[in-house]
């Protein structure tokens, strides 16, 4: 069994504006890999990555990302390695 996971990383947004924005909370707890649904982490350079445990999760879908960059820069990535696909992509500007 392969890797299936979604991740996406947020550039000038500030975590607590981002967290709440999703609807997500930090609860300050180590995430070990694989056992979360999905696991935050500010970056030195300012970007905040959350990683996905599931290929194409709903949370990095266009109408979910669209909206949310209206302000900031949104990449991100989705993998399944099962069925040898992946996908990236950039959002800016809702676009």
């Amino acid at each position: 069994m392969g890797i299936s996971i979604s991740w996406i990383a947020v550039a000038m947004k500030p975590a607590k504006d981002l967290l709440k924005e999703l609807k997500l909370r930090d609860t300050g707890a180590p995430a070990v890999p694989g056992s979360a649904k999905f696991a935050g982490a500010s970056l030195p350079n300012g970007w905040f990555v959350i990683a996905l445990n599931e290929f194409w999760h709903s949370m990095i879908h266009p109408e979910s990302l669209e909206p949310l960059s209206s302000d900031c820069v949104v990449v991100g990535c989705a993998e399944i390695e099962n069925a040898n696909s992946s996908l990236a992509f950039l959002f800016r500007e809702g676009r």
